[in-house]
């Protein structure tokens, strides 16, 4: 399904878009595209999911960079940020450490890569994503660096998140 999405985005972009890395303003391609896939081939072409096909051939320009151990649903996810580098990062993340879906999402809902950023431990920190805490001494209970989930950071400051969702 990867590949396949992926040949659709290198058609979008190398035949609708003429090798333009956007479509012309006002050409509603995506909604003509949406309407024809859809009616040849059934649900899964909307706008939004051949916009991310696009992305995925923008970001991924040789097939053979995609990763057959990560699923659309994983590119999905990752193809949510907007850096290249954090693209990149998470991509191989997920594969070298498999992580699923679901973890994925949780360790960019974390911001895993922004803390890697800034940290000055990054070996520790990607430890920490990988493996989770491990007890050793009496004193790790106590000395640890924490990840508040339930945090968000906004205008320099962390604030507690108010919309809890029910799982």
């Amino acid at each position: 399904m990867v590949y396949t999405y992926w040949e659709i985005g290198r058609y979008i972009v190398e035949y609708e878009q003429k090798g333009n890395e956007k479509s012309e303003y006002g050409s509603q391609l995506f909604d003509k595209l949406s309407k024809d896939l859809t009616a040849s081939y059934g649900k899964g072409f909307s706008r939004s999911n051949l916009l991310y096909m696009r992305k995925l051939y923008n970001n991924f320009p040789k097939r053979e960079t995609l990763s057959h151990k990560l699923t659309w649903s994983h590119y999905f996810e990752i193809l949510k940020s907007d850096s290249d580098l954090e693209i990149s990062f998470y991509a191989k993340q997920s594969e070298k450490e498999k992580w699923s879906v679901r973890e994925l999402k949780r360790q960019m809902k974390s911001m895993l890569f922004h803390r890697l950023a800034l940290s000055t431990d990054k070996e520790g920190i990607l430890r920490l994503a990988n493996e989770g805490h491990e007890v050793q001494q009496a004193e790790d209970l106590l000395k640890d660096s924490f990840v508040l989930e339930f945090l968000i950071f906004l205008n320099n400051t962390y604030i507690l998140k108010t919309n809890w969702k029910k799982s």
